[in-house]
């Protein structure tokens, strides 16, 4: 069977923070570790990204794409969402920003994980590995999350 193609990106603004030390994401790094670690049969294949966002997803063309936000890079990271949902990706978003404010999930994401993220994404992986989808219909089953049914947050 295909991997399931994975693209986590740490939204990072270069221009803001150029400045500033970049640095890697530990969180996304705990997520694909235990993705591996747990992964069983389950076949995938996972990167981190950073920059080159559009190339990045046309090379890989990933099936789900992982995007960790801070309130800062909020928009930035709309902004990648919608780049993922246009070239056809299932988008989950976590990170402080969706943990915290999780109404403001972007109409872009498929799926918001709320708090830690590592069991909660191997959980949607799963779901995706079965039904080659994120269905609305069985994500009322998977904890930690927000997500929209008919245009409604649950």
């Amino acid at each position: 069977m295909m991997p399931i193609k994975i693209l986590f990106i740490n939204t990072f603004d270069y221009q803001q923070q150029m400045k500033l030390c970049k640095y890697p994401s530990l969180g996304l790094g705990y997520i694909v570790s235990f993705l591996r670690k747990n992964a069983g049969q389950l076949n995938i294949e996972c990167r981190i990204i950073d920059e080159d966002i559009e190339s990045q997803i046309d090379s890989f063309k990933p099936d789900i794409v992982g995007i960790s936000t801070i309130s800062q890079n909020f928009n930035l990271a709309m902004s990648h969402a919608r780049l993922a949902k246009e070239k056809g990706c299932k988008v989950i978003m976590g990170g402080i920003h969706i943990s915290s404010l999780p109404h403001l999930l972007p109409s872009e994401a498929d799926v918001g994980v709320l708090g830690e993220g590592e069991e909660t994404f191997f959980d949607l992986v799963k779901l995706y590995f079965e039904n080659r989808d994120l269905p609305v219909n069985v994500l009322s089953g998977v904890k930690g999350i927000i997500f929209r049914d008919k245009g409604r947050l649950v």
